[in-house]
């Protein structure tokens, strides 16, 4: 399925952040898990380095992330599959990149 990409909610961050402390992980064991550095990890973390498509699945892989999980760090990474990009722009007030 192809998806848009639309410019990335600040929630981004925030979110993975909850998420790796709700898997009980630290910082390090999760960045571990997905196979990256701390450092790159706190990159995405604070917003420093948007993530790519496939480092979201590498995050949702690595973390056992839920389908629910998964599709809405996709979405705050600001991708979306296209038979929903116009409802989520709408929605969010988030502009096509």
């Amino acid at each position: 399925m192809n998806a848009h990409r639309i410019t990335p909610a600040r929630g981004f961050g925030a979110d993975l952040n909850r998420l790796i402390a709700d898997h009980g992980l630290t910082r390090d064991t999760a960045a571990e898990s997905i196979g990256v550095d701390g450092p790159y990890l706190s990159r995405l973390i604070t917003g420093r380095h948007p993530p790519s498509r496939k480092m979201c699945q590498r995050i949702a892989d690595g973390l056992q992330l839920t389908c629910r999980e998964r599709r809405r760090l996709t979405v705050l990474a600001g991708f979306i599959p296209p038979d929903m990009r116009g409802l989520v722009m709408e929605i969010t007030g988030l502009e096509a990149a």
